[in-house]
């Protein structure tokens, strides 16, 4: 009789472990509720619009960071703006001005969130930091309110690309890139009823300069 190697044992005793682990785990993902929406969800809620979603997911977004316009004070001289839109707007207090972290995807939110740090400071904006490169549309109020406090040179810091990420978004790969986070976002969902998209919305802007007014709310759909 032919003898089996060792290793070979070992393979083989590996392989019917993974096996039967793997059997296992597809028998407890059969037995698992799904999480969010489906008639297997115990956790459903319904929204002010209809939406049926996750109650846990309601509660985050009604509740949670997005639930509202905040100014916190994260320490002494840093402070960050959330629930206003999509990205966070944060403000770092040093001797010669403010440094801000992103300035939102347009000047009219740039405006609005240098209106509700101007209630802690008047101190000008001296640097930007961007995070993302479409959270950069908001700097030209940044900037605009620094030269009217003598400040003509405001320094922004950002990813080496962020430039040519900026071109792609309004040049030939802007409709691909739109559609993609309307997918993920929801825009192409109803307004109203069960399947209705619910989020945190962006908020637009018309006009411009001192007339520019905001259209829309940023917060919840409600």
């Amino acid at each position: 009789m032919k003898k089996t190697k060792p290793f070979k044992r070992v393979f083989t005793g590996i392989a019917v472990a993974l096996l039967a682990v793997s059997a296992n785990t597809s028998i407890a993902a059969q037995k698992e509720a799904l999480f969010y929406r489906g008639d297997l969800d115990h956790k459903k809620a319904e929204t002010p619009n209809g939406a049926i979603v996750n109650e846990d997911y309601k509660k985050w977004l009604t509740e949670g960071s997005w639930g509202k316009t905040r100014m916190t004070k994260v320490r002494e001289g840093v402070h960050t703006i959330t629930g206003y839109s999509l990205s966070n707007y944060t403000f770092i207090e040093t001797d010669n001005g403010l440094i801000a972290i992103d300035s939102g995807a347009n000047v009219g939110m740039g405006t609005e969130a240098l209106a509700m740090i101007r209630k802690i400071t008047d101190k000008p904006i001296v640097a930007v930091i961007y995070t993302h490169h479409h959270y950069t549309g908001g700097t030209r109020a940044y900037v605009d309110d620094s030269n009217a406090k003598g400040i003509k040179d405001v320094k922004i810091f950002g990813h080496p690309d962020v430039d040519r990420n900026l071109q792609s978004t309004v040049g030939a790969l802007g409709p691909m890139q739109m559609r993609r986070a309307g997918i993920q976002l929801g825009f192409y969902l109803p307004h109203d009823g069960p399947d209705a998209a619910f989020g945190p919305a962006e908020p637009s802007f018309k006009g411009s300069g001192t007339q520019r007014q905001r259209t829309c709310a940023g917060e919840s759909p409600g």
